[in-house]
């Protein structure tokens, strides 16, 4: 065999492996999501793993935007139609898809949280605490703006924030880095001028979880929540978002920013989830939610652990 033969062959061998490379790194979600199609502008939330730095480069090079950024991982948004050569650059070690969709999920908790005595001050506290001072942030399917539950005593909403990703982009309310649905304050929900509310086909999950949580009773008199002097963030989640726990660290990214902006702590709740995931908290959006959580005082999470506890054996 000639020399140009033999390099030829070693060339074939050497080339083979690189281009199963990114099929590979893109998993078999991925993979089927890139053969449908697609709208154009269309983009991709994406976790990307290897050096933050080179993935951030890779990112800006596909005409993508770089979301988030920690140590070994990278949460962007690309151009559908350039995912697969990023999936092939050096740069990505590997790449977190899911077409598992979110579902909304709720609890009982008033009684078993000892809301009451909270409220009242009961010994040992040293007086009555009602979330004053604090902001609830709520990630679920939104909420009525309306309710008197979720307004005060004048009127005004209890609201500061409010961004509904399944609304179309929009050069001046989408948020960025996020570059996706729309976003209020409560200037514009006092004057009427945000559309947004419960979202259809979740029969009031949103607002009921956001009563339990931080309303103040003002409706009836009768039923309040727990943080019933906070006002309120909220996220209302796109749960056909494909790869959709990206949307829900970007939710949290997004409430803990405006909570900083705000100069105010933040406890958020988070009644949905989904039944796939690494269940060990070393998925990408739980690392960087971990991240946005520990970066700095004033952050508290609360999830639901599911509904489906009484089918044993079951863990979250």
């Amino acid at each position: 065999m000639s020399r140009t033969a033999l390099l030829f062959a070693g060339l074939l061998a050497c080339a083979a492996p690189a281009s199963a490379q990114a099929p590979d790194r893109m998993g078999f979600e991925l993979q089927a999501f890139l053969k449908r199609p697609h709208p154009p502008g269309t983009e991709v939330h994406l976790f990307l793993r290897g050096q933050d730095a080179a993935l951030a480069r890779a990112v800006a090079g596909s005409g993508g935007v770089v979301k988030q950024r920690m140590q070994g991982l990278v949460s962007a948004r690309v151009p559908v139609e350039r995912v697969a050569a990023l999936a092939a650059h050096p740069a990505v070690q590997g790449i977190e898809f899911s077409l598992s969709q979110g579902r909304v999920l709720n609890d009982s908790m008033r009684v078993h949280n000892r809301i009451d005595p909270v409220h009242a001050g009961q010994a040992p506290l040293p007086g009555g605490f009602t979330g004053e001072g604090v902001l609830v942030g709520i990630i679920d399917s939104g909420m009525d703006l309306d309710h008197p539950d979720f307004q005060d005593a004048q009127g005004r909403t209890r609201v500061l924030r409010y961004w509904d990703q399944t609304f179309p982009f929009d050069a001046q309310l989408t948020p960025m880095p996020w570059g996706y649905g729309q976003a209020w304050d409560s200037t514009a929900i006092n004057a009427g001028l945000c559309p947004a509310g419960e979202q259809p086909g979740f029969f009031g999950h949103g607002t009921t979880v956001t009563g339990t949580a931080a309303g103040n009773g003002l409706a009836t008199g009768a039923y309040t929540g727990g943080a019933t002097g906070a006002d309120l963030l909220i996220v209302s989640s796109d749960f056909d978002a494909p790869n959709w726990k990206a949307t829900v660290a970007d939710a949290v990214h997004y409430l803990v920013s405006q909570a900083e902006a705000l100069g105010r702590p933040v406890v958020i709740n988070a009644s949905l989830g989904d039944y796939l995931g690494s269940h060990d908290g070393q998925d990408a959006a739980a690392l960087f939610i971990d991240s946005l959580l520990i970066a700095q005082p004033g952050r508290v999470m609360v999830c639901a652990a599911g509904n489906s506890g009484e089918f044993p054996p079951y863990h979250v």
